[in-house]
C-alpha cells in the first residue's frame, strides 16, 4: 500500500475494493488512481476526526482533492 495514500484505508463506495486494495474498473482492470468518491470519504473521515486540526498542520498527511475524469 503506498503509504501516502490515505484513500486505501477506506472501502470505495464505487468499486467495493477492500481496505489496502486499489480501485478496480468495471472490466476488473487496476485503477492507477482511487474513485473521486472514495476521496470524498476519506477527506470526510479527517475532517470528523478529532485530530484535523494536526493532520492539516502535518506535512506528512495530505489528500489529494476530489475530482471527477471526464469518460
Amino acid at each position: 500500500m503506498d503509504e501516502n495514500d490515505l484513500s486505501l484505508k477506506f472501502v470505495c463506495p464505487v468499486c467495493n475494493a477492500g481496505s489496502q486494495e486499489r480501485c478496480r474498473l468495471q472490466a476488473g482492470v487496476t485503477r492507477l488512481e482511487s474513485h473521486s468518491e472514495r476521496w470524498e470519504v476519506a477527506n470526510n473521515a479527517l475532517l470528523d476526526s478529532e485530530d484535523a486540526a494536526a493532520a492539516f498542520n502535518s506535512s506528512a498527511v495530505y489528500l489529494a482533492p476530489a475530482r471527477r475524469r471526464a469518460s
